[in-house]
């Protein structure tokens, strides 16, 4: 079974998530903190697939910061970074990781999105990510 974790304010958006997915073939986990969201990856044992993390919920720089440290610590992670349409600040150093990311590893979406733009995410990571000045 492939796992997604949500990193938000779960009691909104899980149940959005989840109907995007086959409960068949995927298990959404929800956090809600930073803590959390470390205790569903050591619970996981590292099998997380996805994290999808609402920018709206955690402060931005921490967001990405949080799935980069993940993203270096669990090289398969990909990461969907969403917000309420404001652009993500990005300092020096995270820009540059970002570039040199493969496509498709973290990618950015705006809110509200609408189930088939985020299941698009999710069937075609590679066809749209993040652009860095």
């Amino acid at each position: 079974m492939r796992m997604i974790l949500v990193a938000a304010d779960t009691k909104s958006m899980t149940p959005v998530i989840r109907s995007c997915f086959d409960p068949r073939d995927w298990l959404v986990l929800e956090a809600e903190t930073v803590q959390e969201v470390l205790d569903r990856f050591v619970d996981s044992n590292g099998r997380i697939e996805w994290m999808l993390i609402d920018a709206d919920h955690f402060p931005p720089t921490a967001a990405l910061d949080m799935a980069l440290k993940l993203r270096n610590w669990f090289p398969r992670l990909r990461v969907l970074i969403w917000s309420r349409g404001f652009d993500l600040p990005f300092a020096g150093k995270q820009a540059s990781i970002l570039r040199r990311l493969p496509a498709g590893t973290i990618s950015f979406l705006r809110s509200p999105f609408t189930l088939r733009e985020l299941r698009q995410r999710f069937e075609q990571p590679d066809r749209e990510t993040y652009s860095v000045a």
